[in-house]
């Protein structure tokens, strides 16, 4: 660090001051502060084993949940399919295979197996308790019929 005199009132003062201490005089032209910016770090580290993770869980939700539809019944027997995916040893079963199949049954009174998979099924037809209609169901095609 050099001595040098002050360019306005010739004290003397260091080469390093910016200004003066004792006029304020500047004694070089203030050198402008650098210039930082701010990049944005791309973590793709992180990205790609975030990915990996959600395409793990999905692999093994699949895997765990089996097949991702019904079996066919009786070469692609849409009507089957609805036999399979409802249990028919329940009332509730049974209703809800009836009303997949168009037909209105808001409450199961009564079962009757009729030979193998042909059922005979008694129904209240609305919420209010009116409209009693009997329903043939086949198990093995899942359709339904009014008898």
């Amino acid at each position: 660090m050099a001595l040098i005199n002050c360019q306005e009132c010739g004290k003397e003062i260091s080469d390093q001051a910016v200004s003066c201490p004792n006029c304020g005089h500047p004694q070089r032209a203030a050198e402008p502060a650098p210039i930082t910016t701010h990049e944005k770090k791309t973590n793709t580290g992180c990205a790609i084993a975030s990915a990996v993770g959600v395409c793990l869980i999905l692999v093994v939700l699949l895997a765990l949940c089996g097949k991702s539809g019904p079996e066919t019944v009786d070469k692609g027997n849409k009507q089957g399919n609805l036999a399979k995916m409802v249990n028919p040893q329940t009332n509730e079963g049974m209703a809800t295979l009836i009303n997949l199949n168009g037909c209105l049954c808001a409450k199961v009174t009564s079962v009757r197996n009729m030979s193998g998979a042909i059922y005979y099924v008694d129904c209240v037809e609305y919420r209010n308790g009116s409209g009693e209609v009997t329903y043939r169901v086949d198990l093995d095609t899942g359709t339904v019929s009014k008898r």
